[in-house]
């Protein structure tokens, strides 16, 4: 089930302030319209579930990824095959982002 089916299972009501990607992850900007405390409590671990796992998901294909950037600064985050795709077509070259530093 996809995230808005979720959400709006939870409330019915519930409004979309922005849907973006940002440093090759999603983020969703949303708000309930529910009283329930506990619809509330999952409403919002629903949203930091698929941002979470959009992390780890490759954006153009959906296998799993990898945070990847550009040596311009340009984040996504990509599969191998995507990434060696992306060179082949002419978009750039991504490396891995180390993120032990």
């Amino acid at each position: 089930m996809d995230l808005d089916a979720q959400l709006a299972s939870l409330d019915p009501d519930y409004e979309v302030q922005q849907i973006k990607e940002k440093f090759g992850a999603l983020r969703f900007y949303c708000s309930a319209h529910t009283d329930d405390a506990d619809a509330s409590a999952r409403f919002d671990e629903l949203v930091r579930a698929a941002e979470k796992a959009s992390a780890v998901t490759c954006e153009r294909c959906g296998r799993p990824g990898a945070l990847r950037e550009t040596e311009s600064g340009w984040y996504k985050t990509l599969c191998t095959e995507c990434v060696d795709a992306i060179a082949t077509e002419g978009g750039g070259r991504y490396q891995p982002v180390n993120r032990s530093s």
